[in-house]
């Protein structure tokens, strides 16, 4: 039995020796035996021989009229084996790469003007290869391969994932008739550190059922949205960048999931993160989104769900930093009997609780967010979501705060915010309020100096009818926040309160 072991131990430590180099030159003639000195004259012929794992087919640069098939049963395993180009633009492929039901092995340094398809249960990995004017790569279902280092242009669609649990590393994706990557199914796949840009349609996009997440790409120039969740997919993003696309940076709709973490989106024709529908980002957080053609951040959803929205910066749009709502569509009925009123500390009567509006069970917390030098408005409120705002600053606006929907706490009120806002140097109001809606306000800190200078616990100056065009007839809600310290209250012409 010792000898036996020993043996076996032996055997297993010569195995990696007994790994074989094949050599391929189209250059040469047919019959050679895949030495240096007598190349094989196709890669077909050397996975004739190339079976073992650890085995190599080494092929020259030239043109191969044919295609890599490892195909496991075909004439036998090829797990484990490597076949490797001169490098992309001198060894170049006419024919698809498949390989089928084969595991560990890898393609590396080739131009492949052809299709790539991984199906494998244990990652296979195309490594360092140029993938031009096919198909493009598919995983498919069940597949854990791996596609690294390649530059993939000008194909239908640069990578398909369909139900895989593949990864996609440190690539190229560029020019594709359709989506840069496409998850489908019930795909989980993951793609990193890419670039990803000029695609024909978006640079990501997850359908179906999909969990995919998107690590530390740079998504940009595509010709739709940068990122486009929808159906039921449900997309984690973690220090994406999507810049310069022609619609929005990031969108969802349908009812799509997604967690987007540190999303850097900007100078994107439209949004810099559109979600409608009823899809929702439980978590949005500490990402940047500015310089966009229209709106930072647009939420236009109907889910019922929770979302975090903390430590981002929504800067410098064209449009709102922040917008809950839909604007075109908002009804804005007006109660009639109501007086426009400021209340201290005083409790707002019941019938003005949600100025005409049915709540939603959308919760939307937004905490430590810096919301400054937007072209319209900092945040405004158009939903009838239930809203808590804290530690945000919002500066520098046109606008500071609009608030024309139900169910907003800024401060001390029924979503027990703490308050701790600060509203400072926006152009014309730190506040606008819309109609019989009442907004708990306490413990902010407000000005309306442009130059920032704090005015204390409630602003010199609030719009409470700005929003419909300086409507005098009042029926306004309760807006409370501190007292004014014996400070009277005066209503100017146009419905402005002013703190004398």
């Amino acid at each position: 039995m010792k000898r036996l072991l020993t043996t076996l131990i032996l055997f297993a430590l010569i195995l990696p020796v007994l790994a074989t180099d094949y050599f391929v030159d189209p250059a040469d003639p047919p019959g050679g035996d895949g030495s240096p000195d007598f190349p094989f004259n196709r890669i077909g012929d050397a996975l004739l021989h190339a079976t073992s794992s650890g085995d190599v087919v080494m092929c020259a640069a030239g043109n191969y009229n044919e295609g890599i098939d490892l195909w496991a049963y075909d004439p036998g395993p090829h797990n484990g084996v490597t076949v490797m180009g001169a490098g992309q633009g001198n060894s170049n492929l006419m024919g698809a790469v498949s390989f089928n039901l084969t595991n560990n092995a890898m393609v590396t340094d080739f131009t492949i003007n052809n299709s790539v398809t991984l199906y494998c249960d244990i990652a296979s990995v195309l490594s360092d290869c140029e993938v031009v004017g096919g198909a493009g790569i598919s995983l498919v279902s069940g597949s854990s391969g791996v596609v690294t280092g390649c530059d993939i242009y000008e194909n239908i669609v640069g990578v398909t994932c369909d139900s895989s649990a593949g990864t996609i590393d440190g690539c190229n994706i560029y020019r594709n008739v359709g989506s840069g990557i496409l998850h489908t199914g019930s795909d989980a796949s993951q793609s990193s550190g890419c670039n990803i840009y000029e695609n024909g349609a978006e640079g990501i996009l997850a359908e179906g059922s999909s969990t995919p997440s998107s690590n530390g790409n740079l998504i940009f120039e595509n010709t739709t949205n940068g990122i486009h969740v929808e159906g039921s997919a449900n997309l984690t993003s973690d220090s994406d960048t999507c810049e310069d696309n022609s619609q929005n940076g990031f969108y969802m709709e349908g009812s799509s999931q997604a967690t987007i973490s540190s999303l850097t989106s900007e100078s994107n024709t439209m949004n810099g993160l559109y979600i409608e529908g009823s899809a929702y980002a439980d978590t949005i957080s500490n990402c940047t989104i500015e310089y966009n053609s229209l709106n930072g951040i647009w939420i236009d959803s109907s889910a019922t769900a929770s979302m975090t929205i903390n430590n981002n910066t929504v800067s410098q749009n064209d449009q709102s930093g922040i917008l809950f709502g839909l604007p075109a569509l908002n009804s804005r009925v007006r109660p009639a009997t109501t007086t426009a009123s400021l209340a201290s500390n005083s409790s707002a009567p019941a019938s003005l609780s949600n100025g005409g509006y049915a709540p939603l069970a959308l919760t939307v917390v937004l905490t430590n967010n810096t919301v400054s030098d937007n072209a319209s408005a900092g945040i405004i409120f158009l939903a009838n979501h239930t809203f808590k705002v804290e530690n945000c600053t919002v500066q520098n606006n046109n606008t500071g705060v609009e608030v024309d929907g139900p169910n907003v706490d800024l401060g001390g009120g029924t979503q027990s915010s703490v308050g701790g806002n600060t509203f400072s140097g926006n152009t014309i109001f730190d506040f606008v309020m819309g109609y019989a809606n009442n907004v708990y306000a306490k413990f902010c800190n407000w000005s309306t100096n442009a130059e920032g200078d704090m005015s204390g616990e409630h602003p010199d100056t609030v719009d409470i009818d700005e929003i419909f065009d300086h409507w005098e007839d009042g029926n306004m809600g309760y807006v409370m926040w501190d007292d004014f310290s014996g400070g009277a209250v005066e209503e100017t012409t146009w419905g402005q309160l002013k703190a004398m």
